[in-house]
C-alpha cells in the first residue's frame, strides 16, 4: 500500500467514526453529565470515594488473581505453572488486603501518591532544563513545579491528607472527563449539521 492510499483510508474511517459517535449524541450528553456529577460528588466526599476506588482496586485484584489462577493450568511447564500460581496468589492477597483493610490502603497508597507525584516532578523539571533551549520549556518545568508541591502537600499533610487526596483526584479526573465528554458531544452537532 503506498502512503496517500493509507492517509485516505484513514481520513475516512475516522470521517465514519466521528459521523456514527455522532449519530449517539444524545448519549454522550447524557454520559458527560453524569461523569461531572459523579467527578462533583467525588470531590464533595472524598473520603467515601477514596475508600470506593479501594475497593474497586481490590475487587479487580482478586478477580485478576482468580483468572490467572484460571488460566495457570494451560501451561505445561513446571516453572510456568508455579509462577502463574505464585503471580494469582500475590493478586488475590493484594486484593483480600484492600477489601478488608480499606482506610489502611488509603493510607498507603496516599503515601504513593504522594512519592510518585514529587518523583515525576522532579524528573519533569530536570527534563525541562535539558529543554531550555526550545520555546515553552517552562510550561513543562511549572508542570514538574506543580507535581512536586502536591507531592509535597500530601507527604506534610499525612495522615491527613489520606481523607481526601484519592478522592478528590479521582473526582478532579471523573470530572474533567464529564466536561471533556461533554464539549465532544457539543462539537459533533456541528458535524452532523455538515452531513445534512
Amino acid at each position: 500500500m503506498n502512503k496517500k492510499h493509507i492517509d485516505e483510508y484513514d481520513i475516512m474511517s475516522s470521517d465514519a467514526l466521528i459521523l456514527a459517535i455522532s449519530k449517539k449524541r444524545s448519549w454522550l450528553i447524557t454520559f458527560g453529565i453524569l461523569l461531572i456529577i459523579a467527578g462533583i460528588a467525588a470531590i464533595i466526599f472524598p473520603l467515601i470515594s477514596s475508600i470506593s476506588v479501594i475497593l474497586i482496586i481490590g475487587f479487580i485484584l482478586v478477580v485478576s488473581g482468580v483468572v490467572q489462577f484460571a488460566q495457570a493450568f494451560g501451561y505445561h511447564k513446571w516453572d510456568d505453572l508455579i509462577l502463574a500460581f505464585f503471580a494469582s496468589i500475590v493478586w488475590v492477597v493484594a486484593g483480600m488486603l484492600l477489601l478488608t483493610r480499606p482506610a489502611e490502603s488509603v493510607a498507603v497508597l496516599t503515601l504513593f501518591l504522594a512519592v510518585a507525584f514529587i518523583a515525576e516532578g522532579i524528573l519533569k523539571s530536570i527534563l525541562a532544563f535539558k529543554m531550555n533551549a526550545f520555546k515553552g520549556w517552562g510550561w513543562f518545568l511549572f508542570d514538574g513545579g506543580m507535581a512536586i508541591i502536591l507531592g509535597a502537600l500530601l507527604w506534610i499533610q499525612f495522615p491527613f491528607s489520606a481523607m481526601w487526596a484519592i478522592g478528590v483526584l479521582t473526582g478532579i479526573n471523573i470530572l474533567s472527563s464529564g466536561i471533556a465528554t461533554l464539549v465532544i458531544a457539543f462539537a459533533l452537532k456541528d458535524v452532523r449539521r455538515i452531513q445534512k
